[in-house]
């Protein structure tokens, strides 16, 4: 059984909002979609893919 690497193309989609809490602090949440498509991953013709949905969730603290 042999390794192999390739490099896959594939997309992304997503959005998000940001809200002011403070002067300095704010918190944001992000959606992303992503399909990375379907390819052949060995010998016998196995067919798998990679299509995935994100939620990130964040708080950010600006030092000025």
């Amino acid at each position: 059984m042999g390794a192999s690497s390739q490099t896959q193309l594939g997309w992304t989609i997503g959005g998000g909002i940001e809200y002011a809490l403070w002067r300095n602090l704010s918190a944001k949440i992000e959606y992303r979609y992503t399909d990375l498509g379907r390819d052949n991953f060995n010998a016998i013709g196995t067919r798998a893919g990679y299509r995935g949905s994100t939620v990130l969730a964040g708080i950010n603290y600006k030092f000025w």
